[in-house]
């Protein structure tokens, strides 16, 4: 009996098969993991939406009122720090005022430094009366200063909703159902 011992290496093309598998395998999971990055922090801006919604909202049952903050200076820190200030008694902290998006693509600031303080959600400014910010259903409270989340700024309605930019201009078009 001739017992030949068959040679137990992979073959070149064998390994370049294994290695295209796995650069594919790869390329599929990074752009898993990029997909849920980015839902993560849409859904950590829709959250923060919903909070600056529940804080405004026990302010105007509290005080009768809008909070009334200048929008003479929208870019400086005096505008953030007068939202911020109006709404800490509601357990707001400055992180709740930061689309984690954007925060991301300004290189994560180091936001308890004086310069770094912002706010991405602007408020839509209503007068004194105490029934202004809740005349329209439509009317948002707050909208996201950029649009990072791939259907127009984020913004929180009257009634609660959040909902894009892109869908309120949708939802207007339509007309209205008899």
């Amino acid at each position: 009996m001739n017992c030949r011992k068959k040679n137990a290496a992979f073959t070149l093309m064998e390994l370049m098969t294994v290695m295209v598998i796995i650069a594919i395998l790869a390329v599929l999971s990074v752009q898993t993991f990029s997909f849920m990055i980015f839902r993560a922090q849409k859904n950590g801006c829709t959250s923060n939406l919903q909070s600056l919604y529940a804080a405004t909202a026990n302010y105007v049952n509290d005080y009768q009122s809008w909070p009334q903050i200048s929008t003479a200076d929208l870019t400086g820190t005096t505008y953030a720090q007068a939202w911020i200030t109006a709404l800490a008694p509601y357990k707001m902290s400055i992180s709740n005022w930061v689309c984690p998006s954007v925060q991301r693509l300004l290189n994560n600031p180091d936001l308890t430094q004086q310069q770094n303080i912002r706010v991405d959600y602007f408020a839509t400014p209503f007068n004194a009366n105490p029934s202004s910010s809740m005349q329209y259903s439509n009317q948002p409270w707050f909208i996201e200063s950029a649009n990072v989340h791939g259907d127009g700024n984020l913004m929180i309605l009257t009634n609660g909703t959040v909902q894009s930019l892109n869908q309120a201009l949708v939802q207007g078009a339509a007309p209205p159902s008899q």
